[in-house]
């Protein structure tokens, strides 16, 4: 499952639609994996994907871990794909 989402994510589509293994694979991981894991996943198809870097940031910020919410945002955000339609705003 995982070399079927190695394959970059559509961004002209909703963002709302991913590739059944991609979310299949996406909510095993919300289900069922600890951080580290998640972590892991963000470096295996998160530049690919996309989603791990949210599901990350989000159950760092459950947890209140700013540090960790920024450290992964930023690299979420210079991991994006050059025709993303999620670009970061120059500064």
């Amino acid at each position: 499952m995982r070399e079927l989402c190695r394959e970059p994510a559509d961004h002209k589509e909703s963002a709302a639609f991913l590739s059944h293994p991609a979310e299949l694979l996406r909510e095993l991981a919300r289900r069922t994996y600890d951080l580290s894991k998640r972590e892991a996943l963000c470096r295996l198809i998160g530049p690919q994907q996309g989603r791990p870097y949210i599901d990350l940031v989000a159950a760092y910020q459950a947890l209140e871990q700013w540090p960790q919410v920024l450290a992964w945002a930023d690299d979420g955000l210079g991991q994006l794909q050059p025709r993303s339609t999620s670009q970061p705003i120059p500064g």
